[in-house]
């Protein structure tokens, strides 16, 4: 399963065109609390952020395997003992996921201003790269510390990505097999004001054989 996160740092103070519906650049301020209307109303810009790795790649296979050896025998780790499948090779399977996801993305959410696809240095063998709102970033762009790379964790990069290089204040941060399936806005992630939306599911309740499930979904 793949997450789709939205991250907020702080505002931004710039002026931007289609991407926020606003094509003007006047500033209009009221005459009471000096609002700056062009900043409350219009969304800043907003950047997407992919974490890929091709784990089909041969080689890359032979380095996360070589490391991961290193890993287990300093720490006395054997094969009889381990039950988690996190590192798995069919977790790291590349099966162009991230060509439909980008499709789905451009689709369904085309205000989004920047792409950038962090990898080890990998470049999937498809993508435009003369593409200026797409840019790929190594990992060794967004580690300060160099000496802990190579690295094959998740949560490590994922701390690591508001270093990236130029990327907005906003962004949203997905994993390769994350796919909108219809439009989605900047105001399905957040409000006029900067405030970020939470989504909670729950289980839908039981009840009896006649009853409306969907009265509880909607209500």
């Amino acid at each position: 399963m793949g997450w789709c996160s939205f991250y907020i740092f702080q505002a931004v103070h710039t002026e931007f065109g289609n991407q926020s519906g606003f094509r003007g650049k006047q500033r209009f301020n009221d005459n009471i609390g000096n609002k700056d209307y062009f900043q409350l109303l219009a969304f800043p810009p907003i950047d997407a952020v992919y974490t890929w790795v091709n784990g089909s790649d041969p080689d890359w296979v032979q380095e996360k395997n070589y490391y991961e050896k290193i890993f287990y025998d300093s720490h006395n780790i054997t094969n009889e003992s381990l039950s988690d499948t996190s590192t798995s090779d069919n977790r790291f399977r590349d099966n162009d996921e991230l060509k439909y996801s980008l499709r789905s993305l451009e689709v369904n959410a085309p205000w989004i201003r920047n792409v950038f696809i962090v990898t080890n240095g990998q470049i999937p063998s498809w993508l435009d790269t003369s593409n200026p709102r797409v840019r790929i970033v190594t990992h060794s762009e967004i580690y300060r510390d160099q000496t802990v790379l190579p690295t094959f964790s998740s949560p490590s990069i994922e701390l690591n990505l508001h270093h990236i290089p130029s990327l907005s204040d906003y962004f949203i941060y997905l994993n390769d097999d994350v796919f909108f399936g219809s439009p989605v806005f900047p105001g399905d992630f957040m409000t006029e004001s900067r405030t970020q939306f939470l989504y909670a599911s729950w289980r839908v309740p039981q009840c009896s054989a006649k009853c409306n499930r969907w009265a509880f979904m909607v209500s």
